[in-house]
């Protein structure tokens, strides 16, 4: 029986994104083990882990600051993922997100582990902010990356952009590189089942608050919006963060207090968020491929977001949305007022992104390439 021990940085990671994965890979009889902080501030997931462990997933504490730097904390972590590789003795091991995918490279390969998978699903603050911090940053990790990914057998990259940034930096051979569609999404559960008539355009973003994002472009496009059409109105739907980009709470309560914005908080059910907005917005700096566009285009919603890798697949312009350069907030503007001024397009834009979805996002389809990867 194979096992497959996953590790990441939060189990929002898992429950949210990987969850179709651990359980295509135990109904083809394998064992699950999972690697993971216990909790973390995007979701409540208390819940979501108790279905995997009836399903039999064996869960490991690991404390993991994502946002930090301190070399005496992540080497406790490295050796907790030494023990933890140990006392499992995983015959596969998937890694997600910077840290995990470092650190747990690092520690398969010096335990002789010859089946380890890494999954690159963005490139994180240290890519995508251009201040001095950052672009310091930037030189450790691609270090770390170079030396931890060499133990890999294949990596998984979620856009091609990704891809030739760490094939131009020499960061990965190219016979190891794999492309998937991201991470894929439910297309039977992200199904638009109420179509109701509009008469109120309703915007949405839905994400973690971070600068690269593209929150604040959504907000000032929103003003902008507000002033000729005072009845359109502009949700967001996500939590608060940690990272050095963050939105900070103080902030969002003047934009909630205004009137502009309506914050519905860190959303259980979202879904449900999705069947009562009518435009998705994701106005970010660069993403692997955005779980929430997905989960938007399968409830037949339009989108706006940027030319930007990760983001620009998911778009066809003038087909299922419009894509906007970044940090663009007239341009961004422009491209919700097409909407408001022909709100025809919500319906026949929002039908072809869950033709997308069907044809090339299918959680199904994509798991089957990840899972005949690894059996390969």
């Amino acid at each position: 029986m194979k096992h497959y021990l996953f590790v990441a940085n939060s189990p929002f990671t898992i429950t949210n994104f990987r969850k179709e994965l651990v359980f295509s890979l135990i109904s083809e009889g394998g064992k699950v083990s999972i690697l993971c902080p216990n909790d973390c501030n995007l979701l409540d997931s208390s819940s979501q882990k108790q279905d995997f462990i009836n399903n039999g997933v064996d869960f490991y504490n690991l404390n993991v600051d994502r946002a930090g730097m301190n070399p005496l904390v992540d080497l406790m972590m490295f050796l907790k993922i030494i023990r933890t590789i140990k006392k499992v003795n995983p015959s596969i091991i998937l890694n997600y997100t910077i840290k995990p995918t470092i650190y747990s490279s690092l520690a398969g390969g010096i335990l002789g582990k010859k089946f380890i998978y890494s999954n690159i699903t963005g490139m994180g603050y240290a890519f995508t902010d251009k201040c001095l911090k950052a672009k310091l940053l930037s030189v450790v990790i691609k270090l770390q990356y170079k030396l931890s990914l060499y133990f890999n057998n294949k990596v998984f990259f979620q856009n091609p952009d990704d891809l030739r940034f760490f094939a131009k930096n020499q960061l990965i051979r190219s016979d190891k590189a794999v492309l998937i569609n991201g991470s894929g999404v439910d297309i039977d559960y992200f199904k638009n089942t109420i179509h109701t008539k509009i008469k109120v355009i309703r915007f949405l973003f839905v994400g973690r608050l971070l600068r690269d994002k593209g929150v604040f472009e959504y907000i000032e496009a929103a003003k902008i919006i507000k002033r000729s059409y005072p009845d359109a109105e502009f949700l967001i739907a996500g939590a608060f963060d940690s990272n050095p980009s963050a939105i900070s709470e103080a902030e969002m309560q003047k934009h909630i207090g205004s009137g502009l914005i309506s914050y519905l908080g860190n959303v259980r059910d979202i879904k449900c968020v999705y069947q009562n907005a009518d435009v998705f917005i994701l106005p970010s700096y660069r993403e692997g491929t955005p779980r929430s566009t997905l989960e938007a285009m399968s409830m037949e919603m339009p989108i706006i977001t940027t030319d930007a890798p990760g983001c620009r697949e998911t778009v066809k312009e003038g087909y299922n949305g419009y894509l906007v350069p970044t940090k663009n907030v007239e341009e961004l503007a422009t491209a919700m007022e097409r909407f408001i001024v022909n709100r025809s397009l919500i319906k026949i834009m929002g039908y072809n992104s869950r033709k997308i979805v069907v044809e090339k996002y299918d959680v199904k389809k994509v798991n089957k390439a990840i899972i005949e990867t690894l059996i390969l």
